[in-house]
């Protein structure tokens, strides 16, 4: 009997703690988000602008399905630069980071990072990489990926 009520106590005093809910954080349906972490600090200033973007069909072969201008924020020794693209259709998605040479010329986009290739230069990596799944009910929340921010290091340029 002893033992049911200490045991009974000390349920009583550990549900009684601090409760911390977590609620994950969500986005609208047709919306994928994320976080890009730039792995060098030699960044552009001018002429230009870091964007990411989502592709429906990779390689490229026109526009991108949607994109967002990336504003970056430094934190000690490391940039990271947050998007949110909005009013895509349900269907399988590359993410990239580019800079954009301004005016807008052939030649002029830096791929500089590529979601589940990164950084990684290797053409059978960036030329054929994993998609994202967009479902219609639902947006896509935390596609973080890293990138270069130093154009001379770009992946690719067209």
């Amino acid at each position: 009997g002893l033992f049911v009520i200490v045991a009974f106590v000390g349920i009583l005093i550990n549900s009684c703690g601090d409760d911390t809910v977590v609620t994950p954080t969500t986005v609208p349906a047709g919306t994928i988000s994320g976080t890009i972490t730039f792995v060098d600090t030699t960044r552009q200033y001018t002429d230009g602008y870091y964007d990411v973007s989502v592709y429906a069909s990779w390689p490229p072969s026109g526009p991108p399905s949607g994109s967002d201008t990336l504003t970056l924020t430094k934190n000690g020794n490391v940039y990271t630069g947050t998007y949110q693209i909005s009013g895509l259709a349900a269907g399988s998605y590359v993410t990239t980071c580019a800079w954009i040479k301004t005016p807008y010329a052939p030649g002029s986009v830096y791929l500089l990072g590529v979601r589940g290739c990164d950084t990684n230069r290797s053409p059978s990596c960036w030329g054929n990489p994993a998609k994202d799944s967009l479902p219609s009910d639902r947006g896509l929340n935390d596609i973080n990926f890293k990138s270069w921010i130093d154009t001379t290091n770009k992946i690719f340029q067209f």
